[in-house]
């Protein structure tokens, strides 16, 4: 069976997916939130998708659209 919305997706076999391309496996017994993974040079432009977050291969560092520019996630 497969359930469906405009941005997620339920397939078969449990895992979530969205049109995006980022997916939650919540049937894992150990893990994390796993998000997209794209090379630095594959973003998308921000402003056409402010608030995905996505991991930049290319820097090894986690991003995030803020709308104008891709920001890196950092700690205080």
């Amino acid at each position: 069976m497969e359930v469906s919305s405009e941005k997620i997706v339920i397939e078969a076999s449990g895992e979530l997916s969205s049109e995006m391309g980022a997916c939650v496996n919540h049937a894992a017994a150990v893990g994390g939130f796993y998000v997209p993974q794209m090379a630095n040079g594959s973003l998308p432009a921000a402003s056409a998708v402010e608030g995905m977050i996505v991991y930049d291969t290319t820097n090894n560092k986690l991003v995030f659209s803020n709308g104008t520019a891709w920001e890196t996630v950092t700690s205080a």
